[in-house]
């Protein structure tokens, strides 16, 4: 998918270098959560503030358990209170979490959005929309000024279907093969698609 992991980790290094509050939404394995920097060695490290809150949010329970069960095997989070919120990011966010967050992640979420759910135009504009929300009011812009940070990754898939050669035909095949599953709804997501649906929502997009 042209994403490498490394480059995935250090971008949950720099964005969580000074998030005190952190939601993490979709929580897949947990596994950058896992290795994240205690010591960030990037040029944010000298404003560096140590993790002291995390939530975990997700739609499957046992998503949500796992996730928890490996951080807590690391010594970075054994004094660091772990939420469970069992929650749908294309519903509003409960009340009691919006505006609290310094830093909010939806990483590898937005290729596994429904391509239609109902009472929504654009899935992508309504989770960034709902992403946002939980974001303490000076965070609401991806500005690293601001102290705060909205973050992630995603799987654009019609770029892939565009570019077919470079991409391979092992990488195209699983993209239709999870789409007409239902694993993925991200057959007709462009570069466009998520740049509008941040600059729509964020002051400040990348």
């Amino acid at each position: 998918w042209r994403i490498q992991q490394e480059q995935v980790q250090e971008m949950y290094n720099a964005c969580l270098a000074t998030s005190q509050a952190h939601c993490e939404i979709a929580v897949g394995t947990g596994l950058f959560l896992s290795h994240l920097q205690e010591e960030p060695t990037t040029t944010l490290s000298k404003n560096h503030r140590p993790l002291t809150h995390l939530t975990l949010m997700d739609l499957q329970p046992t998503a949500l358990e796992a996730c928890q069960k490996r951080l807590l095997e690391s010594e970075s989070y054994k004094n660091i209170p772990i939420k469970l919120q069992l929650a749908n990011i294309l519903e509003e966010p409960p009340p009691h979490l919006r505006q609290s967050f310094d830093s909010v992640a939806a990483n590898f979420l937005v290729h596994c959005l429904p391509p239609e759910y109902p009472g929504n135009d654009n899935v992508i504009h309504t989770t960034f929309r709902h992403c946002a929300s939980l974001l303490r009011p000076t965070a609401s812009t991806i500005n690293k000024d601001e102290g705060a940070e909205f973050f992630g990754s995603t799987i654009l898939g019609q770029e892939l279907l565009d570019d077919q050669e470079n991409a391979g035909p092992a990488a195209i095949a699983t993209l239709l093969d999870y789409n007409r599953d239902g694993v993925f709804g991200n057959e007709q997501h462009s570069f466009e698609d998520v740049r509008d649906a941040l600059h729509s929502v964020f002051h400040h997009g990348a």
